[in-house]
């Protein structure tokens, strides 16, 4: 039903589109005001002991995140893949990383055949990466292959 509405929208006028999007917004809104309006008005807090009794239920582990070389070519073919999925890279030649810290995305992207160029306010991270170009927020090149 939802993939039908979203065919639907599409193939209205913009106008149309940006009423439609107004209204839904003033909905959510409105539902927003109606819980914000619902709540108390006095603060209410938790018992330091119930805190301690939900984190202990929590059972969601969190990733291990590894600055080796082999866990930052994991990481990098990981994040390498994320952008393969929403953007196609047949036909792009010239990529520039803007927040790249270590280069490891630059330099997987070298590795694909593209120019790669990173750049970040801070220079402790920057790494130097075979063939990936870091520059400072100068201008500055700071590795260059």
């Amino acid at each position: 039903m939802r993939e039908l509405l979203k065919k639907i929208v599409r193939l209205l006028p913009r106008p149309l589109k940006a009423l439609g999007g107004s209204i839904c917004g003033n909905i959510k809104i409105s539902a927003a005001r109606r819980a914000f309006n619902g709540c108390r008005e006095k603060n209410e807090y938790l018992d330091p002991s119930e805190i301690a009794r939900l984190v202990k239920h929590d059972t969601r582990s969190f990733p291990i995140i590894r600055y080796d070389a082999e866990g930052l070519k994991f990481r990098a073919e990981e994040n390498v893949s994320f952008i393969k999925k929403r953007v196609p890279l047949t036909g792009i030649k010239d990529c520039l990383e803007l927040g790249c810290w270590d280069g490891m995305v630059g330099a997987k992207l070298v590795n694909l055949g593209k120019n790669a160029t990173g750049l970040d306010l801070k220079k402790e991270g920057f790494v130097i990466k075979s063939g990936f170009k870091i520059m400072k927020p100068s201008g500055y090149l700071v590795s260059n292959p």
